[in-house]
């Protein structure tokens, strides 16, 4: 993002020496650098979906487990939470080293910043560490755009 606003600075600053002729081309040059940036923004603010996948302990209490995931659902930043246990459809595919997912969105990447260093968030982390075997797996996407 930052090469095209120093283009773009550079460009207006030598608009002011330039001929009819080399200010159209600066101007058209402007106009192309405008969108870039519109479009680099737009990359930026699409909706996007987090899905955590965790190991649990074997002795861990499910119950308990979710009773902690939830209470990032009253985290105003996140969106369409949903969690669950694995289950086993006979997909040879499957994730199944994981015994329990959950998946929240998010309307932008600002939003999912401010739940990162959430204090709920942050506390469910410490909370969690001891109930896992293993570190958890995230997939994150942002929705396409079409």
């Amino acid at each position: 993002m930052m090469k095209p606003l120093l283009l773009l600075t550079l460009l207006m600053l030598t608009a002011c020496t330039s001929s009819k002729h080399e200010h159209q081309e600066q101007t058209q040059k402007v106009n192309l650098l405008l969108e870039e940036i519109s479009s680099l923004k737009n990359e930026q603010t699409g909706r996007l979906t987090h899905i955590v996948y965790f190991d649990l302990k074997d002795e861990i209490n499910e119950e308990l487990f979710f009773n902690e995931i939830e209470k990032l659902s009253g985290i105003k930043e996140v969106k369409d939470f949903n969690y669950g246990l694995f289950k086993d459809l006979k997909d040879t595919r499957a994730l199944s080293q994981y015994d329990a997912v959950m998946e929240m969105s998010f309307e932008n990447l600002e939003t999912y910043e401010v739940y990162k260093f959430h204090p709920t968030h942050l506390s469910v982390r410490e909370q969690l560490k001891s109930m896992l075997a293993a570190p958890p797996a995230t997939y994150d996407f942002m929705k396409e755009k079409r």
